[in-house]
C-alpha cells in the first residue's frame, strides 16, 4: 500500500475541505441553535469526522464503482453516528460503558433518518467533483 499515492495528493486535500465542510454545515443545521452544541458538540463531531474521512479516502478510491462509493459513505456514517453518539452519551460523571454503548446505537439507529438523505447527498456532491477529489 503506498500511502503517497493517496494521501499527499490535491485531490485528497480537495477531498477532505469539501468533506469536512459538508459534514459541519449539516451538523449546524440540525443543531444550530443550540448554544452547548458549539462549545462542546461540535468538537466532538470533529474528533469523530476527521479520522473517518482520512480512512474512508483510501477505500473510496480503490474502486471506481460508484455503488460501492455510496456504499462507503454510508457505513461511515454509521461508524460517526455510533462514535459520536458514544461521545455525547458521556454527559455525566456517572456515565458507564453501557451508557455510551446505548447513546451510540441510539443515535446510529434514529440518526439515518435524516442520514441517509444526506449520504446521498455527499455521494451525489463528491460524484459531481469526482475529477477533483478522485485518483483516477
Amino acid at each position: 500500500m503506498n500511502i503517497r499515492k493517496y494521501y499527499y495528493t490535491k485531490q485528497f486535500l480537495n477531498f477532505f475541505i469539501l468533506n469536512f465542510v459538508l459534514i459541519s454545515l449539516a451538523l449546524l443545521y440540525f443543531f444550530g441553535d443550540d448554544e452547548e452544541f458549539f462549545s462542546k458538540g461540535m468538537l466532538q463531531s470533529w474528533i469523530c469526522a476527521i479520522p473517518l474521512i482520512i480512512i474512508q479516502y483510501f477505500f473510496l478510491n480503490r474502486k471506481q464503482d460508484w455503488l460501492y462509493k455510496i456504499l462507503v459513505f454510508y457505513i461511515s456514517m454509521l461508524v460517526f453516528l455510533f462514535i459520536y453518539g458514544m461521545l455525547l452519551s458521556m454527559t455525566n460523571i456517572d456515565y458507564t460503558i453501557i451508557d455510551m454503548l446505548k447513546g451510540g446505537f441510539l443515535l446510529m439507529v434514529f440518526g439515518q433518518i435524516f442520514g441517509i438523505p444526506l449520504t446521498l447527498l455527499v455521494a451525489f456532491i463528491n460524484g459531481g467533483l469526482q475529477d477533483k477529489v478522485f485518483i483516477k
